[in-house]
């Protein structure tokens, strides 16, 4: 029988091999443990920058943003970032002008996404991706070092509503951008936009020198069949009328005079919340009928009306935010809208 035993001198070295495997240990562990806080340090706050990787343009392997609560939370902290240290700062036509057509492609998604890249990326305007299930947004937004107000968009892949959503007020319509942001995560909607410089500097619905503009634009030019939807919020306290005061949704498409597969649709809004005061726009009250409006006036110089304009009071748009059932409701609505756009006279 053969038995093994230790002298001296190997006993002796048992415990400083063991010092030295602890030391490598904890020295190779410490660039890992602080990456994260040192990230969030840096940049004062959780930017979406941080989410992405910068080789491939695509978020990370180990943030991979796949459920919509997700990507509700992606789209908010692009807003946010989108607005710190932003200078409103006037477009030049020849940007404006670009942007119309690239705004039709990047809807498209037929040239593939590097091409558009690289013609955003003249504009100051990075396309990145954003991995969803089986398929992947496409977010667009200004790059760190030149916000200059131009908003936040992303764009679907297999959208199953032809509906582009709109928050031009967000962050001034309280919940606005949120209501935008958790109905583009949940729905099938093909793009969704937010302002990314307070409606004191400018007003997207009421300016034309936007990228909202530019949008809304090559909509009305390439894809006629698409619905834009507002969201806009009011103060039901600051109404002139008794029906403003009572109001909980406004329902209008910017004209004094709206068709007749519209105003069959609005109807549904009255069906799906019968709890609420829902008003359509001029038939119900004399307000808010977004008649000024200056993404429904380039729709109706292209003779298109595939324009929503809601307005919501308070508790309507708080349930909007907080209730995935209301929220639900809300999109059955839009629904409804795009059969009968279909469909119309």
């Amino acid at each position: 029988m053969m038995t093994f035993r230790f002298d001296n001198s190997v006993r002796r070295l048992i415990p400083a091999v063991a010092f030295a495997l602890l030391l490598t240990v904890a020295v190779f562990s410490i660039p890992f443990a602080s990456t994260a806080d040192d990230r969030k340090t840096a940049s004062g706050g959780p930017e979406i920058e941080s989410f992405f990787d910068p080789r491939t343009n695509v978020l990370s392997p180990s943030e991979n943003r796949r459920s919509p609560d997700d990507v509700f939370e992606t789209l908010q902290q692009s807003i946010e970032a989108a607005g710190e240290g932003a200078k409103l700062s006037d477009l030049s036509a020849a940007e404006l002008s670009a942007a119309t057509p690239l705004f039709a492609q990047t809807l498209s998604r037929k040239s593939g996404m590097e091409p558009l890249q690289s013609s955003w990326i003249q504009w100051k305007m990075e396309l990145v991706k954003i991995p969803f299930g089986d398929e992947e947004l496409w977010l667009l937004q200004e790059l760190p070092d030149a916000r200059r107000g131009r908003g936040v968009y992303v764009f679907r892949q297999s959208p199953t509503l032809p509906i582009v959503l709109q928050a031009p007020h967000s962050g001034f319509d309280q919940h606005t951008g949120e209501i935008v942001a958790r109905l583009f995560a949940e729905g099938g909607f093909a793009c969704a936009a937010w302002n990314s410089i307070g409606r004191e500097q400018i007003d997207f619905a009421h300016s034309e020198g936007t990228y909202f503009q530019a949008l809304t634009q090559a909509v009305g030019e390439s894809y006629p069949e698409m619905l834009v939807v507002q969201i806009h919020g009011f103060d039901e306290r600051k109404r002139e009328t008794a029906a403003g005061k009572k109001a909980s949704l406004i329902v209008s498409n910017g004209t004094v005079s709206p068709p007749r597969w519209f105003l069959q649709s609005a109807l549904v809004f009255g069906r799906e919340f019968p709890d609420k005061s829902v008003l359509v726009y001029p038939f119900d009250t004399s307000e808010l009928g977004a008649t000024t409006n200056s993404q429904a006036r380039v729709l109706r110089s292209q003779g298109n009306y595939s324009f929503l304009h809601l307005e919501c009071n308070r508790s309507f748009r708080k349930a909007a935010r907080d209730d995935s059932a209301h929220r639900s409701e809300l999109t059955q609505c839009l629904r409804e809208f795009v059969r009968t756009n279909t469909v119309r006279e």
